[in-house]
């Protein structure tokens, strides 16, 4: 529906919301996942988004990254400007919904738990099945390359854990949503869980 949106940073986030909302039978048609291309350019998006005229309802999904005060600061000054509308204090735990005063539906996730640093990795790396043998290998793996031979940042390394984790999969190299779709990630860890019922009461019910 155009007049429910979800802003996700990238496409892998976008496809990793379609994976999730299939594996827990939420049609596509409910609400439409546009990627904005980097944390910035959501950000410059909402006041727009905001004045499309049949919008009903907003979300947004960004990474916490190495400073969840600051993300959140960040969005809440922009919801400030554009809304004239004040976040909580902090994220909600459990997803921030609320209503503004036009009567749009707002929601934001801050992945990967809205406690956190992190990135949308650390989220899907909570997918890997419980007592998976490999995924230890690839955290020892990663721990001993030597930092003068380390080519990925620190930021960067929950990237690199997860698809080194998919790299060794009976089929490498799945891209996140897929293998969430092929079922190498459990859909129905315990970690989705509240982040489905923050997508329902941000954009669905």
């Amino acid at each position: 529906m155009k007049n429910r949106l979800l802003l996700v940073e990238g496409k892998n986030d976008q496809h990793v919301i379609y994976a999730l909302c299939h594996a827990y039978g939420i049609a596509e048609n409910v609400f439409d996942v546009a990627p904005a291309g980097g944390v910035d350019q959501l950000l410059d998006s909402i006041p727009v988004r905001l004045k499309q005229s049949d919008l009903k309802r907003l979300a947004v999904i960004v990474d916490a990254d190495d400073d969840i005060t600051r993300t959140w600061e960040r969005l809440a000054n922009q919801i400030r400007k554009s809304a004239m509308a004040e976040l909580p204090r902090a994220p909600d735990v459990d997803g921030t919904c609320l209503n503004l005063k036009d009567g749009i539906r707002f929601g934001v996730w801050i992945m990967p738990d809205n406690r956190l640093t992190g990135i949308l990795e650390d989220f899907v790396a909570r997918l890997v099945p419980t007592g998976d043998c490999l995924l230890p290998q690839v955290d020892k793996f990663l721990s001993d390359i030597p930092p003068e031979n380390r080519r990925f940042s620190r930021q960067k390394q929950p990237k690199s854990r997860i698809h080194a984790w998919l790299a060794v999969q009976s089929d490498p190299g799945m891209p996140l949503g897929q293998a969430i779709t092929a079922t190498f990630l459990n859909a129905q860890a315990d970690a989705v869980r509240p982040f489905i019922d923050w997508l329902h009461r941000a954009l669905v019910h």
